[in-house]
């Protein structure tokens, strides 16, 4: 059994799920025992810092020495720093390792050949559409690929002996906006337009197109619009886009290859590229390439339209029950129903323990995950719910069965804090609902709320713990009295609950007090406290009422063990030389008589006590 970590960073709120699909449908045709794990998270789509380290903490989880091979994609990672460390840790792994779409020391390489395909697209338009003014419409500067790309942008308009200043780049992204926002940037300076854009991906070749029609412009007969990829967009576009076609999954398969031929030790080559065709259609004034059906395509639109509704719908529905929902264990269970009727494979979810009993002083861990200190809340199988008793457990099941499956984790985190992860079993569905990330901020969102109103919870318990409290005995004061002793007593007397109710003051307190110092005193007060305490059942309770002067309440008391209570306290106290004064009496269930009432009646009888003791 060999097991892949397939590692990258989602663009914006999508999955880059190619690369598992391409991989997962080589092993599965050669009926491989290989399984795939692949740590995905979605660092580039919130610019918050922290939010960053928090998704990019999922790299660290895991132990990638334990990786028969590993293929990374750092083409959407922002970050130099995020890199950097990404980079370091494959490497010290010393695990046969591929990277895609960048050029790594130290790793193979696999992806397309992102040079060609723009000289062959230049000469193409140099030579059949007598093109001799260009624009590059780049993507992000930072990004490997658009620097590709605008370097033989370079070397194409070079041969033709074209000076680079009358024929620009101009930097973006890679969004539809870019576009946009580049023909708004013509428009506005009343530039004077190329006879051909040459843009770096589909997106911002569309938002070309889009805007210089709503500004009365036509394609291609007052420019030529060229993009790469060959996204939907642009196959099914009007004028049809012409582009490079980028075959992600054959990217894929060609890693997996990679990974085959180095662990039978037949070393290949470093660089590794996959020939992109151009596909040339009508956004550069050839005919539609024909390589469509569009009315199959408005089929499958409609099919997958009618699917992602129904799932969101069922998203939101969910959301909604998990948000209102005040617990977490009530949270999990709602999950948990709401995965089985959507037939997942497999869906775990994995959390720090800390997150069921938080305080105002909880903290998780910003760098790696705690995990001999995770619990699994949710574990299913087709509908089959599973019970894991650690992390170890659960991997080790998944070992087992991973061959020709795909494992995905996504990062749980509370800004840069790492809460947990969850696990999805061969989430094919992301290739026509990719989405999943919404839904996951939305719960996780849920979570932090719950977690926060946990905390005030608890703060807020321990506050009143702390105004019910004496300061120097720490048992309850005059005022829990008030509070909890009288309730308890109300519903102890509804059920016909006998109660021993006790008044003890400590005797010739003030003499002490004067003679040895309010110090002592003090450890005299403690040393009564602790020893009513000692000897109360466990639903009885102890206060400090007043000055010397304390009470207990002693439930489903009977005459016998009130007088032991008596016993056990004056004997322990005496051994310390501390004498007290203990006046009892016993309720009556059922009666109309208050606890107040009652303790009046056993101070009463704690100073016949005193006076008989001094008699």
């Amino acid at each position: 059994m060999r097991k892949i970590a397939l590692i990258a960073d989602g663009w914006k709120q999508y999955v880059v799920y190619a690369w598992a699909e391409g991989m997962l449908r080589k092993i599965r045709a050669s009926n491989d025992d290989i399984g795939i794990f692949m740590y995905n998270c979605f660092g580039n789509w919130n610019r918050d810092a922290d939010h960053q380290k928090g998704e990019y903490n999922i790299f660290n989880l895991p132990d990638l020495k334990s990786f028969d091979g590993i293929v990374i994609d750092i083409t959407n990672i922002a970050e130099a720093s995020v890199r950097k460390n990404l980079i370091n840790k494959v490497l010290e792994s010393k695990v046969p390792a591929i990277s895609i779409g960048v050029e790594i020391p130290g790793m193979y390489y696999v992806g397309i050949d992102n040079r060609q395909p723009i000289l062959t697209i230049i000469d193409h338009l140099h030579n059949v559409h007598n093109c001799s003014k260009f624009v590059f419409a780049a993507g992000p500067k930072e990004n490997y690929e658009n620097f590709k790309r605008v370097e033989a942008y370079k070397e194409g308009i070079a041969k033709y002996g074209l000076n680079i200043d009358e024929n620009p780049i101009f930097y973006g992204n890679f969004e539809y906006a870019s576009g946009i926002e580049l023909m708004h940037n013509y428009l506005k300076k009343k530039l004077e337009f190329p006879d051909a854009f040459i843009c770096a991906n589909d997106n911002i070749a569309v938002g070309l197109c889009r805007e210089a029609e709503k500004n009365g412009y036509k394609v291609p007969r007052d420019f030529i619009i060229t993009g790469f990829d060959n996204l939907e967009k642009a196959r099914f576009y009007a004028p049809q886009i012409t582009t490079a076609n980028l075959d992600r999954e054959n990217i894929a398969e060609k890693a997996l290859e990679l990974l085959k031929e180095i662990w039978n030790d037949n070393y290949p080559q470093i660089f590794n590229y996959v020939s992109a065709d151009i596909l040339y259609g009508e956004s550069c004034g050839c005919p539609n390439n024909g390589l469509v059906e569009y009315r199959e395509y408005i089929k499958e639109s409609i099919d997958v339209a009618a699917e992602k509704e129904i799932m969101s719908n069922r998203l939101l529905l969910m959301e909604g029950k998990v948000a209102r929902q005040d617990t977490f264990a009530g949270k999990f269970d709602i999950i948990r129903d709401y995965m089985k009727k959507n037939n997942l494979e497999g869906y775990y979810v994995c959390v720090d323990k800390k997150l069921f009993s938080p305080d105002l002083d909880t903290k998780f861990p910003k760098v790696g995950y705690d995990l001999d200190n995770f619990v699994i809340p949710v574990a299913m199988e087709k509908k089959e719910s599973l019970e894991f008793v650690s992390v170890n457990e659960f991997y080790s099941y998944i070992y087992e069965r991973c061959a020709g499956n795909l494992y995905l984790f996504t990062p749980i985190h509370f800004s840069d804090e790492a809460v947990g992860f969850t696990v999805i079993k061969n989430p094919s569905f992301l290739y026509w609902n990719p989405n999943w990330y919404e839904m996951e901020i939305g719960v996780v969102h849920a979570f932090q709320n719950q977690f926060r109103k946990d905390q005030l919870r608890t703060a807020v318990t321990r506050l009143k713990d702390i105004y019910n409290r004496d300061q120097l005995t720490g048992i309850y004061n005059r005022l829990a009295f008030s509070e909890y002793f009288e309730k308890d007593f109300e519903d102890y007397n509804k059920k016909g609950v006998v109660n021993a109710v006790f008044f003890v003051d400590a005797d010739s307190f003030k003499i002490m007090n004067d003679t040895y110092g309010h110090e002592f005193g003090d450890k005299v007060l403690k040393k009564i406290a602790q020893t009513m305490s000692d000897f109360i059942p466990e639903h009885g309770n102890v206060c400090r009422y007043g000055g010397d002067e304390f009470v207990a309440v002693y439930p489903n008391a009977t005459p016998q063990n009130a007088r032991n209570y008596i016993d056990q306290v004056r004997g322990t106290l005496q051994r310390e030389n501390i004498s007290v004064s203990i006046g009892m009496t016993l309720t009556t269930g059922f009666s109309d008589i208050s606890l107040s009432e009652y303790v009046s009646i056993a101070d009463q009888n704690m100073y016949r006590a005193k006076r008989k003791q001094k008699n």
